[in-house]
């Protein structure tokens, strides 16, 4: 079965999850053909983190109309080690199943935030995916949705993006890489913030109340 999980479920611990996908266009309703995730808590160490991966059998994509001739033009331009890990001969699951196998370990992880590498992409893809193949909601509330991209931008100055480790454009890979930064930027995030309620705290005890 083309699925891959690792570890335990602690429903306590995740804090985050980083998803990323690989599809054969860039509109809700474009084929999906690898689907990937990571769970983690801030600052655990990836030993700790929970993956999942799956990759999906393109004959099961019935519906094709997001298809996009330029994201097929890319693929094809892409080194050929790329192509035979995302599109190779893994044994590989229907739309449906993966899709199904997906929700149940979101579901599992009880996460606070669900990550994607673009406001429109990655989640949003997956939301239309699950309505139309598995007439299923997403299983997460809107109010936890988050951009990757925003925050890789907000903050690459400060938090310099981490060595790639893998296949850019694998699943996987790409959601690890992606869970990395912003490990490291959530956590220049808290640290700044602590720095700042200590000098706020200092600068109180200076004056001392009104």
């Amino acid at each position: 079965m083309s699925m891959f999980y690792n570890g335990t479920y602690d429903k306590d611990f995740y804090d985050h999850v980083v998803v990323d996908i690989e599809t054969l266009g860039t509109i809700p309703g474009a084929p999906i053909v690898q689907i990937a995730a990571v769970a983690f808590a801030l600052g655990a160490s990836e030993d700790e983190w929970e993956l999942f991966e799956v990759k999906v059998d393109v004959r099961s994509l019935i519906y094709k109309d997001g298809i996009s001739f330029d994201t097929l033009a890319w693929w094809v331009a892409q080194p050929k080690g790329t192509i035979d890990e995302v599109f190779g001969e893994a044994e590989r699951l229907d739309i449906a199943s993966a899709l199904n196998s997906f929700h149940k370990w979101l579901g599992f992880t009880n996460t606070k935030t669900l990550w994607g590498n673009g406001a429109a992409f990655d989640n949003e893809l997956l939301k239309a995916a699950l309505l139309q193949y598995c007439c299923i909601r997403e299983p997460w509330n809107f109010r936890i949705d988050r951009c990757f991209r925003t925050v890789k931008n907000l903050y690459k100055e400060q938090v310099p993006e981490p060595h790639f480790i893998g296949t850019k454009h694998n699943a996987l890979d790409d959601a690890m890489h992606q869970a990395r930064w912003l490990n490291q930027i959530l956590q220049h995030i808290q640290a700044a913030d602590a720095a700042l309620a200590d000098a706020a705290l200092a600068a109180s005890a200076l004056t001392g109340p009104f």
